[in-house]
């Protein structure tokens, strides 16, 4: 079975056996157990994951939808290739999400428990202890999610949550590529602080504008764009794989 991280599994226990194949394909999709263009078939997905075929055809339709995956004419599904955006397409991406995060931020401002800051602020806190390795740029990836997730959450806005969830999982899947690019992956977290700061205030405006510069020129979205443009002078192939010295792939899949 593969093994589920934080940021993939949401609220995994008792939910519907199609909602568990689908975390589970994400996670490995993301962290690089299953590679950019790997041909997948009900059957092989059947024994990794231990479910039937019906969860798996709706998990896999989602993922479809997500661009997670693609179907090709004569191969069947595959894992969509990297980068998942044209440098056009990544200009608009950067733009739909400083609104739909920014306005996010705004009423996170508005509508966030004491709780839930105190949950950002341990996020953070574990981002600042992560120790330099092999591992780094991974964990930090992980808990940026979290920190985002949980800003999201705390709007109170389920369309908006919505619109951001429908691009969440494609977004990180390049964040874990780009994040093992980056000399130094604990830049990526910066600006983090100032956003949760501006959030205790109660500052809706403040809150929205570092969310869009956040989103909108970070060290991961500067990183993204040189992979798509990297993409279109040499094509998918020059790209790095999602996996780095230190992950392994899961052997379920080979």
């Amino acid at each position: 079975m593969i093994a589920l991280t934080e940021v993939a599994a949401g609220e995994a226990a008792g939910e519907p056996l199609s909602d568990s194949v689908y975390r589970q394909l994400v996670d490995a999709i993301v962290r690089g157990a299953l590679q950019p263009n790997q041909r997948l078939t009900e059957q092989r997905l059947a024994q990794v994951t231990g479910a039937s075929r019906t969860p798996i055809r709706e998990a896999v339709r989602r993922l479809e939808a997500e661009g997670l995956l693609e179907r090709v004419p004569h191969r069947g599904v595959t894992v969509a290739s990297l980068p998942g955006f044209t440098e056009e397409e990544f200009k608009a991406v950067v733009h739909v999400r400083g609104a739909v995060e920014g306005e996010l931020a705004r009423l996170a401002a508005q509508n966030i428990t004491t709780r839930e800051i105190a949950d950002l602020d341990a996020i953070i806190a574990r981002a600042q202890a992560v120790s330099e390795g092999p591992e780094q740029p991974s964990e930090l990836v992980r808990l940026n999610t979290l920190f985002h997730d949980g800003v999201n959450r705390a709007a109170r806005s389920p369309w908006l949550v919505g619109v951001y969830s429908s691009y969440r999982n494609l977004i990180l899947r390049e964040h874990w590529v780009a994040a093992h690019r980056l000399s130094s992956p604990r830049e990526s977290f910066s600006g983090h602080l100032e956003i949760l700061n501006a959030l205790r205030r109660r500052d809706g405006t403040l809150a929205r504008s570092l969310i869009q510069e956040h989103v909108g020129s970070g060290t991961w979205t500067q990183e993204l764009s040189s992979l798509t443009r990297l993409a279109a002078r040499s094509g998918p192939e020059g790209l790095p794989r999602p996996l780095r010295r230190g992950s392994r792939a899961d052997p379920s899949f080979d």
